[in-house]
């Protein structure tokens, strides 16, 4: 038994991934998800690695008891997927008013694995634009006032040749996400990973100092509604 579901597979063991999705913005209880702003409408995709079929694929779940991929989340916000061991990875698209989303690789062993989607909603009052490169964001420090909303556009070098793009196409490595957790407080976010090209954009509506990292361990940082000080260099 799997989540109240009986699953018969001779000789191979079925695993999750499975998780809600919801609005980053309003908050998210993993204890009554159902009552917590999830997202219905909502469409997940399970890609799972196959090298010997050139990379990632659709995961073919009619093959596994008859399943369905990809799925779209119903009132409860919940979907849920059983795979046999491997690397997988989630696309949620398809909700109207929200960004997509990817979630980084997902290894599946013999354990549970839940994912919790955090969507972004869109906002087109793009008010200033940071360029996310494999060597943290071209502007480090980013001031705004309160209602603007910030584009990140990920760039992986200056002059990136077509083979390295199709590679980072595949395998995104720049991860916009924010100290705060996105699950435990409305403040965090997760622009979930971003391929070459694209862009991410958060609206920010209350005044604070924002502190984020670029997946690799390069971290940038928006204030919002608050003017630096700079002291006066006195040399005697």
């Amino acid at each position: 038994m799997c989540g109240g579901i009986e699953i018969i597979n001779h000789g191979t063991i079925l695993v999750d991934p499975d998780g809600f999705v919801f609005d980053v913005t309003q908050g998210f209880d993993p204890d009554d998800p159902s009552e917590q702003h999830v997202l219905p409408g909502a469409t997940v995709t399970l890609m799972v690695d196959e090298p010997d079929l050139g990379g990632w694929v659709q995961w073919p779940a009619h093959l596994y008891e008859n399943q369905i991929n990809p799925q779209e989340t119903g009132a409860d916000g919940y979907f849920a997927f059983y795979t046999p061991p491997g690397h997988y990875y989630l696309q949620i698209s398809g909700k109207d008013g929200f960004q997509p989303w990817r979630s980084p690789v997902i290894t599946v062993v013999d354990k549970l694995v839940h994912v919790n989607v955090p969507l972004t909603p869109v906002s087109n009052l793009v008010m200033q634009m940071v360029n996310l490169t494999v060597s943290g964001p071209a502007r480090p420090m980013v001031f705004l006032e309160p209602g603007d909303t910030l584009a990140w556009l990920a760039e992986t070098t200056p002059d990136i040749s077509s083979q390295s793009r199709q590679a980072y196409t595949e395998n995104p490595v720049l991860h916009p996400l924010i100290a705060l957790d996105p699950l435990t407080n409305i403040l965090g976010w997760d622009g979930g990973m971003l391929i070459p090209g694209q862009v991410y954009t958060r609206r920010f509506d209350q005044i604070g100092l924002y502190s984020y990292n670029n997946g690799l361990g390069f971290t940038g940082q928006v204030l919002v509604g608050m003017i630096p000080l700079y002291l006066p260099i006195v040399k005697k």
